[in-house]
């Protein structure tokens, strides 16, 4: 399936439901704003404790909005309180998300030192001296360019490889008995030969990041359900060619 018809799809199973895919998404936002924005006022262990709680529900959180919008995708019949579902299996999902946490911090590690090994090396260069003002302008050096492109070429190769764990929390609800580490290793699997296939389905929706943009954030509102529900739209799409 290509990126049109999955897009494509994806309107045909919004077409109706866009109040209450965009209602689903404020709640995630509000509860997300709700732990966030005093954990980031508050320092000591208030909040330290904030933050940890953040995380202990983020995962479950999230995977109720992946299960709201595969319902969706599915054209069946969905409600908020699907965005809770996750919570009735919290450990599953929660160790999901900690171990793809984990996982990804890991292998972020190389990914890190290459930019520190990079910037280390531009700094040293002749051409960094020649960096000054004219006017309010900056020149900008090999080296600064060098440094700026290797930047975006890590992340993007890092954020390729990541999307090797896209699918874990999908896995976890079509297979109620699945354990976490199991559903990460099935995500890993079926995800080979389709990393960089989400990674382009993503990046077709720069368009409609820019507008939000432009938006302030409020367009995030439709933006984000529309891309979730690809996303829902492409793990079925790959299911079909995988064997479990």
């Amino acid at each position: 399936m290509n990126f049109y018809t999955i897009r494509k799809s994806a309107r045909d199973s919004l077409k109706g439901n866009w109040g209450q895919a965009v209602l689903c998404y404020f709640i995630f936002f509000l509860i997300d704003s709700l732990l966030t924005l005093p954990s980031t006022h508050k320092y000591g262990f208030g909040g330290v404790l904030l933050n940890l709680l953040f995380f202990i529900i983020l995962g479950p959180l999230i995977a109720g909005v992946n299960y709201f919008f595969l319902k969706l995708s599915r054209k069946e019949k969905t409600s908020l309180e699907d965005l809770f579902y996750p919570f009735k299996s919290f450990l599953r999902y929660f160790l999901c998300h900690l171990l793809t946490t984990i996982f990804s911090l890991l292998w972020s590690i190389p990914a890190i030192i290459v930019v520190v090994l990079t910037i280390t090396g531009a700094l040293f260069h002749p051409s960094i001296a020649e960096v000054n003002y004219h006017g309010s302008k900056y020149i900008f050096t090999p080296a600064i360019f060098l440094i700026i492109i290797t930047f975006i070429i890590i992340c993007i190769i890092l954020g390729i490889f990541l999307n090797r764990y896209a699918l874990a929390h999908f896995m976890l609800l079509d297979n109620p008995l699945l354990g976490s580490y199991d559903a990460i290793e099935e995500s890993v699997n079926m995800m080979k030969g389709y990393k960089i296939k989400l990674f382009l389905l993503h990046l077709s929706f720069i368009g409609w990041w820019i507008l939000s943009i432009f938006t302030l954030g409020i367009g995030l509102l439709w933006l984000l359900p529309y891309v979730r529900t690809s996303t829902a739209i492409f793990y079925e799409d790959v299911k079909k060619n995988y064997n479990y």
